[in-house]
C-alpha cells in the first residue's frame, strides 16, 4: 500500500543493479514530481 508521507527509515539506493546505502544523503519529498517519458497524461497526475 502506497503512502504520500515519507518514512523515517534509511533509504537504500540501486546503483548499477547493486543495492547500496548512501550516507550522508538527503532526500526531499515532492508529491507528483515524476517525469514520465513518452506519456502525455498519467493516471496519478489527477490524484
Amino acid at each position: 500500500m502506497g503512502s504520500d508521507v515519507p518514512l523515517d527509515l534509511p533509504t537504500y539506493i540501486q546503483a548499477d543493479g547493486e543495492p547500496i546505502l548512501q550516507l550522508p544523503a538527503t532526500f526531499a519529498w515532492h508529491p507528483a514530481q515524476i517525469v514520465a517519458r513518452g506519456a502525455l497524461t498519467v493516471a496519478w497526475d489527477s490524484e
